[in-house]
């Protein structure tokens, strides 16, 4: 019985071939597409088991497939091993480290045994949650260590939320004290799930279920929160001794990440391309190409700036209703979860543009990579026509010599054969004197 079909992305056919026959020894029935268009568009099609992408496939490059392949939310869950012939571990580590990553790396070249391995690995890790490897000796260590990873979200969250308010209304947190119970000591139930998804984190977000009992003797708000309960009003002066972690604000450059994306200097691998000759750019057509990453980034920036301005725009309005004094506090707290909510979704989205402008610069760097190949090889070739234009002068000079004792063994023979016709014609005198 078949455990799955597999898509295998690759544009070497006899890798392909090794890797088909691999994973139907396996078990698992294969499908090959030589380009990352028409991979991405099967992957789509018939939502594979598990997919081998390779890296430098022609179309579309592996990472953007898979930047493609995680974003779609039927597609998200399936496990994706990138495998390249040119990336260091430094650039996997990198890719690892984006939201819409792999969830496994394989260097070229490799042999079938440890492709595998690492196969065979990746679909445990995918079936077992991504969280142990079979082995649960550890357990109550990485509920701890997911535990305080989810505390110090929620602190960080709170505190860049309460310095939103200490900035729109001073020192002093704006009504309804329940906002200010999301400090660093009792964490909101209801944030982080939005707040895993503002930071870009991957991680599992079972063990968040978990903190509620462990907190929730602490203020009675966070119910209010979550449920929107109009009739407990009497907690809120309970969180008002706490306005304390205000001093907190540090975590407020979480928004102002966003002009990290302006790393405009990046895109300037154009002048790279002008170190070849100009038959190679025109071949390669590298100016078009670059241009065409130009205006990708462009079109990316001013998404950045448009979805930017809609963050400050939610917050004005974030601000303006929680200085307003008409409506209940329970009210207001709806309209505020409301446009946090909101503010959620467009930095969510402003890391997916971060992610897309972090594929293109791995594109463009790609593709300096093979303008570098390209001039190698140029350079390989010069080298090879200098060995051989010496070679041509090395047998002209031979020739030349050989001409020379041409020359001189004509000159020998012209001299021998006077000689044989002197002493024929002495022999002739001879012979008749001896007649007579």
């Amino acid at each position: 019985m078949s455990k799955g079909n597999v898509l295998v992305i690759e544009s070497v056919g006899s890798l392909a071939a090794e890797i088909e026959q691999t994973l139907g020894n396996m078990g698992y029935e294969v499908t090959i597409k030589d380009d990352g268009a028409a991979g991405l568009q099967t992957a789509k099609d018939m939502e594979p088991t598990a997919i081998i992408l390779c890296a430098e496939v022609d179309k579309m490059s592996g990472y953007a497939v898979c930047n493609k392949i995680k974003k779609n939310n039927k597609l998200a869950e399936i496990p994706v091993m990138i495998t390249s012939g040119k990336a260091t571990a430094e650039t996997f580590k990198q890719h690892s480290r984006l939201k819409h990553s792999a969830d496994a790396y394989l260097r070229k070249p490799f042999d079938m045994p440890t492709f595998e391995a690492e196969f065979t690995a990746m679909m445990t890790k995918k079936e077992s949650g991504g969280i142990f490897d079979g082995d649960f000796n550890n357990f109550e260590e990485v509920v701890e260590d997911m535990e305080r990873e989810d505390i110090e979200i929620d602190r960080e969250t709170s505190a860049a939320f309460d310095s939103i308010f200490s900035d729109a209304f001073g020192e002093e947190s704006p009504t309804g004290a329940p906002l200010e119970a999301t400090n660093t000591e009792q964490p909101v139930v209801a944030v982080p799930d939005d707040v895993v998804e503002i930071d870009g984190l991957d991680m599992e977000m079972e063990p968040v279920q978990e903190i509620p009992d462990e907190i929730t003797p602490v203020p009675e708000v966070e119910p209010e929160i979550i449920d929107d309960i109009t009739p407990v009003p009497e907690p809120a002066p309970e969180p008002e001794p706490e306005p304390e972690p205000e001093p907190e604000p540090e975590p407020e450059p979480e928004p102002e990440p966003e002009p990290e994306l302006e790393p405009e200097p990046e895109p300037e691998p154009e002048p790279e391309p002008e170190s070849l000759g100009a038959s190679l750019s025109a071949s390669l057509d590298l100016d078009s190409i670059v241009q065409s990453e130009s205006k990708d980034e462009g079109s990316l920036r001013e998404e950045l700036d448009a979805a930017k301005a809609e963050v400050d725009r939610l917050k004005r309005e974030l601000n303006e209703a929680k200085s307003s004094t008409g409506g209940s506090t329970f009210s207001k707290e709806k309209e505020f979860l409301k446009l946090r909510e909101t503010i959620n979704n467009k930095e969510r989205q402003v890391n997916d543009l971060k992610s897309e402008m972090e594929e293109q610069e791995m594109a463009v760097l790609s593709k300096k990579k093979k303008v570098n190949e390209l001039e190698r090889a140029v350079s390989d070739l010069n080298s090879k026509i200098l060995e051989h234009e010496m070679g041509i002068v090395e047998l002209k000079e031979a020739l030349a010599k050989a001409n020379s004792n041409i020359a001189s063994l004509e000159e020998n023979k012209a001299g021998l054969e006077t000689n044989l016709s002197e002493m024929t014609a002495s022999r002739d005198d001879f012979s008749a004197k001896l007649e007579e």
